[in-house]
């Protein structure tokens, strides 16, 4: 009895179709999960406590929190990034530098002196809304604003802002330490086989 050989076609096109899906998915799902990594890495020191320079930044005014954000997998690629935050990049230098900020729609900076003060400028889109004082400061380039209670022999001043304009912002690295940890790269390469399984065999019946 002669039996044939059996003949297996392969379309090639097919196969590598489902491959750069199956990357895709898992590259989206990869991105997602160090995007949560990152958040779940920045420190719970209070809302207007910043962290300690070197470490990944606090949870301030949220602003570099919910700028995170990942790309979909897309011709084998994804992306995590920050947006809507112009200093977001000054924190990814190495520990131990600092970036420098400069004013730019103003003259000054200001930089909160107490958690009053941070509170107040959030809720406020410009401080010349509040009944602030001018206060030079001692030395060239700095200056304060004040926020005086009472009037004449009773009142009280307290410093809320230092005015300066440039500041160097202590490097607060957040991005890069994530995809150097060995926990969140695997996580990430779970969460990546798990979009790639998926996407491999659906439509496909056991």
């Amino acid at each position: 009895m002669i039996i044939g050989k059996p003949t297996i076609t392969i379309d090639e096109s097919f196969v590598r179709g489902r491959m750069v899906a199956a990357f895709n998915a898992g590259l989206t799902l990869a991105a997602i999960s160090a995007v949560g990594s990152i958040r779940a890495s920045f420190a719970k020191n209070g809302k207007y406590r910043p962290s300690v320079p070197g470490q990944p930044p606090g949870r301030t005014n949220d602003l570099l929190y919910n700028g995170l954000s990942s790309t979909k997998g897309e011709n084998l690629s994804a992306s995590v990034y920050t947006s809507g935050v112009a200093y977001a990049k000054k924190h990814e230098q190495p520990p131990g530098t600092s970036g420098l900020i400069k004013a730019k729609s103003s003259k000054y900076l200001t930089i909160p002196l107490n958690d009053q003060a941070a509170r107040m400028r959030e809720r406020t889109s410009t401080l010349r809304s509040l009944n602030l004082t001018f206060v030079p400061g001692k030395h060239r380039g700095v200056a304060f604003l004040a926020q005086t209670k009472g009037r004449g022999k009773n009142a009280k001043s307290t410093l809320m802002f230092m005015l300066k304009p440039t500041v160097r912002l202590p490097a607060r690295p957040y991005l890069r330490p994530a995809f150097q940890s060995h926990e969140v790269v695997a996580k990430m390469l779970a969460a990546f086989c798990r979009g790639a399984r998926k996407a491999l065999t659906e439509g496909i019946s056991a």
